[in-house]
């Protein structure tokens, strides 16, 4: 009958609305669109417990919630909620779960000012991330490589992020050359080449500008203003925290310790190599 038509298509049509909606946080989060993300994500969180989909549950805890956490200065909470969230998913096999657990929760170490730890994470789950084939998907092997390169950096192994730089402009898209701009920014401003730096920082916010990666481009602008120093780099601190605090953000140089780390204020060594 076509009462019954309808009524089978209810769950495909279910699941790809729950599945627009998830993608949809996903893309507010990269662009920094985090008053967005902090809109939807309470109203499509109930929803999908309520009707117990816990596969759209955990991908909304395992991705999304760790960056409004992170906004909210509370690095804690946003570990904890991405423990609890891959403890009620299963562990057999390799599912883009566990791979967005591992992701999120390096940058939970990066914003915490722990790279050794958020590195060792990613190399121990590299391999399972290697066989589930998952860095075929051209954003995760970008993303993917942009986190283990932002350990590098902050950990003083310039010449592996600057592999990992080249490696990621390969890629061949605007918004993977402002991830390349901004690790060879770090490199340069670790290495102490202030000049070089900003010349990157200023492709950097180019391209993210472009993509509409909003968040990235303050971050890598808020750098600039950084090292840049004086009163116009102070202005541009300022504009760029003003914005971030728009978006809910309370800590500014966390953010940017977490996305683009280098030696932007004498945090990290000045190193030759």
């Amino acid at each position: 009958s076509s009462e019954a038509l309808r009524a089978g298509q209810d769950v495909p049509t279910t699941w790809e609305s729950t599945t627009a909606r998830l993608l949809s946080l996903i893309t507010w989060c990269f662009q920094g669109n985090l008053t967005e993300v902090a809109a939807r994500y309470p109203v499509v969180l109930k929803d999908v417990r309520d009707r117990g989909d816990l596969y759209t549950e955990t991908g909304l805890l395992n991705r999304i919630s760790h960056m409004l956490w992170l906004a909210a200065d509370d690095p804690a909470r946003a570990s904890e909620e991405l423990k609890l969230a891959i403890a009620r998913w299963s562990h057999s096999g390799f599912h883009f779960q566990h791979y967005w657990n591992l992701f999120s929760q390096s940058e939970v170490f990066l914003y915490q000012g722990d790279p050794a730890s958020a590195r060792k994470l990613l190399r121990e789950g590299e391999p399972a991330v290697e066989r589930s084939m998952m860095l075929r998907v051209q954003v995760i092997r970008a993303e993917w490589a942009h986190a283990m390169a932002r350990c590098a950096i902050a950990m003083g192994d310039l010449g592996e992020a600057a592999r990992a730089a080249k490696r990621i402009e390969g890629e061949e898209m605007q918004w993977t050359d402002g991830l390349a701009w901004l690790l060879r920014a770090g490199v340069a401003a670790s290495r102490g080449h202030v000049d070089e730096a900003v010349t990157h920082l200023d492709g950097a916010a180019q391209a993210f500008d472009a993509t509409g990666m909003l968040l990235h481009a303050s971050v890598a602008r808020r750098a600039r203003g950084l090292i840049r120093g004086g009163e116009e780099g102070a202005a541009e601190v300022a504009a760029m925290d003003a914005w971030m605090a728009s978006q809910g953000i309370r800590s500014p140089a966390r953010m940017v310790r977490m996305l683009a780390p280098g030696n932007w204020h004498g945090d990290l060594p000045r190193l030759s190599s």
